[in-house]
């Protein structure tokens, strides 16, 4: 699937991002790509979220079967985010081989956002593509990660980054991106899940992303860079 999804555990918590391009058929059309999958676990209610790059279709089973997976039909199956974590990997690896035998040749990778706990504790940032995953504090892939990871490692690169400034980066990224690859357009959708020390239903944020700002960085590109890099060094 063309794509690009980029992820950065910040220090006060996760942002995830996404385009919404995807192609059917001939035709291109605009999705969501960051699923926010339900909890419902004895009295814990809260929300994970899990974007994929490759097969549309393969990501939107992977949800669906998720969501059932997690909250468990007859009895909870998870306790904790790497409980989700792991479950949602196994998942992937069993539907990949149905996929790969109908000719599925591209390469898969998933990431996962969501509280240590579920609904509370730190937000914690998984990545998997194949067999096994493993945390990680930044992520950038996809169709898209060849052009945007270089200018995403710079901007993003901060270990005492907050979500706030992150996300003021991010829309900048997709959309420098989007103007030199058509397999990245439109959005994008950005999510915070933010540390939580009480327990909180709905963890994940969707924000409105400003195109207006992302062009007004992309005129002002020299002096923003500059300013993260001398902040960098100092």
């Amino acid at each position: 699937m063309m794509t690009l999804i980029i992820g950065k555990r910040c220090c006060d918590g996760v942002i995830l991002g996404a385009d919404r391009r995807s192609l059917r058929g001939l035709e291109p059309n605009e999705q969501n790509k960051i699923n926010q999958i339900r909890l419902e676990i004895d009295s814990v209610k809260s929300q994970i979220l899990l974007a994929g790059a490759g097969v549309g279709a393969f990501w939107e089973e992977i949800a669906w079967s998720s969501e059932h997976y997690i909250n468990g039909i007859n009895e909870p199956k998870v306790k904790t985010f790497i409980d989700a974590v792991s479950g949602v990997s196994l998942l992937s690896t069993n539907l990949s081989v149905r996929y790969q035998h109908g000719g599925m040749d591209e390469q898969l990778g998933c990431v996962l956002a969501g509280l240590d706990m579920l609904n509370t504790g730190k937000a914690k940032l998984y990545y998997f593509a194949g067999v096994g995953f493993s945390e990680t504090a930044f992520i950038c892939l996809g169709s898209g990660s060849a052009y945007a990871l270089s200018l995403a490692g710079v901007l993003l690169n901060a270990t005492d980054i907050t979500t706030d400034e992150a996300m003021r980066f991010l829309p900048l990224i997709f959309l420098l991106v989007e103007r030199v690859t058509v397999s990245v357009a439109g959005g994008p959708d950005i999510f915070i899940v933010k540390d939580n020390e009480q327990p909180v239903s709905v963890p994940t944020k969707h924000l409105e992303t400003s195109r207006t700002t992302a062009n007004y960085l992309i005129e002002n590109v020299p002096k923003v860079l500059n300013k993260v890099i001398a902040t960098s060094k100092s």
